[in-house]
């Protein structure tokens, strides 16, 4: 059974090939978990918020995400959003520290272990313009939280850095990894 995550920083095709990905491999595909939190409360610009509410918004987000990978997903799942992506956010852009951080760092490590396969998506292309789309100018800061302090999680075997920039290129490099 497949319980894929595709983690990446914002903007690199995470929603694009997942959407793809679950098409080939019929599987649930869990996306927009971040966006349906920010519509339902109202937030315009996630940025904006003061860092002890994000802080809290990042608490409500992993449960979310857990939530929904449990219920949609039981018989497998793709999702564009994984714990990885938000521990790095939640490094990014709150203030979380302490026994908070500790805490929810475990959580997510402890949650890797729920998943099959990892595929992180660098960046290597500007993304298009979106509203809804975190300040593309955090984007390279979040992509070295990934590669330096979070991507260490998960085990070498189960995780595929996409080289390819193509969607065809990429998808073919996914199933080529999954088999």
């Amino acid at each position: 059974m497949y319980k894929i995550g595709i983690c990446g920083a914002h903007g690199t095709g995470k929603t694009t090939i997942g959407t793809l990905l679950s098409k080939e491999l019929k599987l649930p595909f869990i996306t927009n978990t971040m966006r349906s939190m920010w519509v339902e409360s109202g937030v315009v610009d996630f940025e904006k918020l003061p860092a002890d509410v994000r802080a809290e918004f990042q608490k409500h987000a992993i449960l979310r995400q857990i939530d929904r990978e449990n219920s949609e997903g039981a018989s497998g799942f793709i999702t564009d959003r994984t714990v990885i992506d938000n521990l790095a956010y939640t490094k990014l852009s709150s203030n979380m520290d302490g026994v908070d951080l500790k805490l929810y760092t475990t959580l997510a490590i402890e949650r890797v272990k729920n998943y099959s396969h990892f595929i992180y998506i660098p960046i290597m292309f500007e993304p298009e313009k979106d509203e809804m789309r975190a300040n593309l100018d955090t984007r390279l800061e979040l992509a070295k939280i990934f590669e330096k302090s979070v991507l260490k999680y998960i085990a070498k075997h189960r995780l595929l850095q996409l080289k390819s920039l193509s969607n065809t290129d990429r998808l073919k490099e996914i199933i080529d990894f999954l088999k």
